[in-house]
């Protein structure tokens, strides 16, 4: 009787192992394979398998007379909330109203979504997704845009860095 309990216990052990192993390496993974956003919505890079790649995001309004607001902290009265794999900001600059939402894809992508409502009639000449990129990780790089449907968008360079 004696044999027959230490055999069930080398059965049960292992699989106990295991399923505590894989449910850490899937929750870990999500921790090191994400977008990195601030509260107010400007996103400061990705993480792939631990390693941040570094870049920042803001939303700049630009009025007629040629005065740019963007998203900063402190600069607005955000709201965030995490939902799974997406973190949604609301606020707004001026009465120009937005919710951002940034979701993780997969290791290294992330999926931006905005939509914008102006409250109140407005002088503005644009409204801009900005992305800034630090010279020293990026100085002689180049970046594409993914699933745009205006091929313009496509052969976007940028020589204005960090």
């Amino acid at each position: 009787m004696l044999k027959f309990q230490d055999i069930t216990r080398t059965i049960y052990v292992p699989k106990i192992l295991l399923s505590v192993l894989l449910a850490i390496i899937l929750f870990v993974n999500k921790g090191y394979c994400q977008a990195e956003v601030e509260p107010w919505g400007n996103i400061t890079g990705i993480r792939k398998h631990g390693q941040l790649f570094e870049f920042e995001s803001s939303l700049k309004v630009k009025f007629k007379n040629e005065y740019i607001v963007t998203t900063g902290k402190e600069r607005q009265h955000p709201h965030y909330k995490r939902d799974g794999d997406k973190q949604i900001i609301t606020s707004n600059i001026d009465s120009l109203f937005f919710k951002e939402i940034v979701e993780d894809v997969s290791a290294g992508k992330a999926k931006v979504s905005l939509s914008l409502v102006a409250h109140a009639d407005m002088d503005i000449s644009g409204v801009y997704f900005n992305i800034a990129l630090p010279a020293a990780a990026y100085g002689d790089g180049h970046f594409r845009l993914l699933g745009t449907k205006n091929d313009s968008l496509k052969k976007i360079t940028s020589s204005v860095y960090l």
